[in-house]
């Protein structure tokens, strides 16, 4: 059951219907920004006493609705849920107040069958709470969470004898102030942990920082497979990831500061033997450069995303020229993105 996005019209409506389910259901709560929203889904959740939720969402469509109300009406609903479900196998909460203790309630009722979280905005949750759902929820195989709550126990805990091969960590990193968060950095050995433990893991990666804000991060192995700049990148923290990413398999970069990037390309391409996707906006790369990063991954390369400002011509390369070489090497034809003119 999906509740959709409310105007409060349709909480109405779904408020009036049978609370007392016994069926396995999905429910998806998606609020505006008021607080009126958020109030009427805690009131919904709190009637939800016999249904058994497989799969539960918690999102505000635009904040802080959630944020904005009581935190221990929230946590109390939230409760409801996590008490009577007894079966929930996916949950997904953004931008709300649930803390930690209301995780323990979750892990206590649903440490059997708990396969997916989704925990992203939530400043009440720690890394202990985190780690306490991967100690004891030994099914889980995909974990989405902002990078604070990362640690080296949360990666041990993932990869212990007892816990299920890992599929899907998702890690936002993000800073709305530079310069107010310090980023802790992650040992080597236990990303080799988890990777000893679930060969197969993806590891994606989204970046939102300010470029002083990288000193931390790809300075030693990080098997990081798909990797997302959503502000401007430095030509050095590129350069780190080309050296110490071995396993990345996509890598998008919206921005670099129009510094070209020829070597750090080509460090890529030589480096990175399992980059099948590429996609740049806002840099510059020269023609040639381009030519020979395609030309060493060659055919892998099943999704390549160039804006053609990106592009320099040099003298070897014009842009009428490019797209014959890029598609020579790719086995297809392939021509750069065109911006639309409106």
């Amino acid at each position: 059951m999906d509740v959709g996005e409310y105007p409060r019209a349709a909480v109405t409506a779904f408020h009036s219907s049978q609370m007392n389910c016994n069926l396995q259901a999905f429910f998806s709560f998606k609020v505006d920004s008021s607080t009126e929203s958020a109030e009427a889904a805690c009131n919904i959740l709190s009637q939800l006493v016999n249904c058994s939720i497989r799969t539960l969402g918690l999102i505000s469509t635009a904040k802080p609705s959630f944020m904005n109300m009581s935190e221990s009406h929230f946590v109390s609903a939230l409760t409801v849920v996590f008490v009577n479900s007894k079966s929930l196998s996916s949950v997904k909460i953004e931008g709300t107040p649930v803390d930690d203790p209301s995780l323990k309630i979750l892990v206590a009722n649903n440490s059997d069958t708990l396969k997916l979280l989704k925990m992203n905005s939530c400043p009440h949750v720690s890394s202990d709470g985190i780690l306490c759902v991967a100690d004891h929820c030994q099914g889980l195989r995909e974990l989405a969470l902002n990078y604070y709550m990362l640690s080296d126990e949360l990666l041990l805990a993932l990869s212990s004898e007892t816990h299920v091969n890992f599929e899907h960590l998702r890690i936002d990193v993000v800073s709305e102030n530079p310069g107010q968060i310090e980023f802790c950095s992650i040992k080597k050995q236990s990303w080799d942990a988890l990777i000893k433990h679930s060969p197969g893991v993806n590891i994606v990666m989204y970046f939102f920082l300010y470029e002083e804000e990288f000193e931390t991060f790809f300075k030693e192995e990080t098997p990081v497979t798909h990797l997302y700049f959503g502000r401007s990148v430095s030509k050095t923290v590129l350069g780190r990831v080309g050296l110490n990413c071995p396993r990345l398999i996509e890598l998008v970069v919206c921005a670099n500061g129009l510094q070209t990037l020829d070597d750090e390309l080509i460090c890529i391409a030589k480096h990175c033997k399992n980059l099948t996707a590429l996609g740049l906006s806002e840099c510059e790369v020269s023609c040639s450069a381009f030519i020979e990063f395609v030309r060493l991954c060659g055919r892998r390369l099943t999704q390549l995303s160039i804006m053609e400002e990106v592009l320099i011509p040099d003298d070897n390369y014009s842009l009428d020229e490019i797209h014959t070489e890029v598609s020579k090497h790719l086995g297809r034809t392939w021509f750069p993105d065109v911006m639309p003119v409106w």
